[in-house]
C-alpha cells in the first residue's frame, strides 16, 4: 500500500539547527521513485538489539521565532562559555565518529524486532527550520499534523549528515505505506538559504542516540510523535524485515 500524498512537494527541504545545520526534506511516496535499500548481508558481529525507549518524556510543543543573524551573533560574543559549549560539541567527533564506523558500520545497536510499547515510548524532539525552497519557516511538528491531517498514520524519520549516513537510510520506508521525513544534519553552513541558529541541537540528538556524524539514523513514530521502533546504521535483512512488520502494525 502506498503512502498517502502529504501535502508539501517532494522538492521541498527544511533546514533547521543550533551550531550545525538540520535539514528536512518532506518525501512523496510514489512507486516511480521507490528504491530498495541495501542491506547488512549479516547479523554477525553486530552490537546488542536497542532495549530502551529513545527519546524525551514531554510531547512536541510549539518552538519560538528562529534568532536574527544579528542576534545569533550577539549571542556567540556575549554568551559566557558559548565558545566552549561549541568547542565540546564539535571538537574531537570527527575522528571519533570516523574510527567508529571500523566497527559494524558505525553501527551503535540492532533494531529491536518489535515495537515499543505505547505508555512506555518517548517522544522525537520537535526542531525548527526554514525550507529550502521558498525559504518559509515551518516545524517537524507541523509536517507531522499536515502529513496526519492527508491521511497519514505513522511517519519514518530518516537522519544522517554525511553521505555515508544518507546511503544507509536511502529508500528506507517508502514501500511500507508511511511519510518519510530525511533530518540531513550538516556540520557547517555551506550551501544557500542554511540556518544556523543558537540552541544545542546536538544535546537533542544524543537524546535519541543520534551522535555519530557518518551514520544514518531511522525512527518510526506513532500519531503523537512517539519513537516506537529505531534503526542505527545500514539496516540487516532482519532489521529490514523487523521494520516492515512493526510498521505495519502502526497503518
Amino acid at each position: 500500500m502506498n503512502a498517502p500524498r502529504i501535502a508539501l512537494r517532494a522538492s521541498e527541504r527544511l533546514t533547521i539547527s543550533s551550531r550545525s545545520t538540520l535539514t528536512a526534506h518532506v518525501r512523496e511516496n510514489s512507486s516511480s521513485t521507490l528504491q530498495k535499500p541495501a542491506a547488512v548481508s549479516s547479523d554477525e558481529g553486530l552490537p546488542p538489539s536497542l532495549d530502551r525507549p529513545l527519546g524525551f518524556p514531554m510531547p512536541m510543543q510549539p518552538l519560538p521565532p528562529l534568532p536574527t543573524l544579528l542576534q545569533r551573533t550577539k549571542t556567540l560574543l556575549t554568551t559566557p562559555g558559548q565558545h566552549k559549549k561549541i568547542l565540546a560539541e564539535e571538537g574531537g567527533s570527527y575522528w571519533r565518529d570516523f574510527h567508529a564506523m571500523r566497527q559494524a558500520g558505525g553501527k551503535q545497536w540492532t533494531a529491536p524486532r518489535l515495537l515499543f510499547r505505547q505508555d512506555k515510548a518517548l517522544y522525537f524532539p520537535n526542531v525548527k527550520g526554514n525550507l529550502l525552497s521558498s525559504g518559509k519557516e515551518v516545524e517537524l511538528r507541523v509536517l507531522l499534523e499536515e502529513a496526519q491531517t492527508a491521511g497519514s498514520k505513522a511517519f519514518l524519520v530518516r537522519c544522517f549528515s554525511a553521505t555515508s549516513g544518507e546511503e544507509q537510510v536511502r529508500g528506507l520506508g517508502e514501500a511500507l505505506g508511511v511519510a518519510t521525513i530525511d533530518l540531513n544534519m550538516q556540520t557547517n553552513a555551506q550551501q544557500a538559504r542554511y540556518l544556523i541558529m543558537d540552541g544545542g541541537y546536538a544535546s537533542q540528538l544524543r537524546y535519541i542516540g543520534a551522535v555519530n556524524a557518518y551514520v544514518g539514523y531511522t525512527y518510526l513514530l506513532d500519531l503523537d510523535g512517539k519513537i516506537r521502533w529505531a534503526s542505527s546504521g545500514a539496516l540487516t535483512e532482519t532489521e529490514q524485515a523487523s521494520l516492515a512488520k512493526v510498521a505495519s502494525k502502526l497503518v
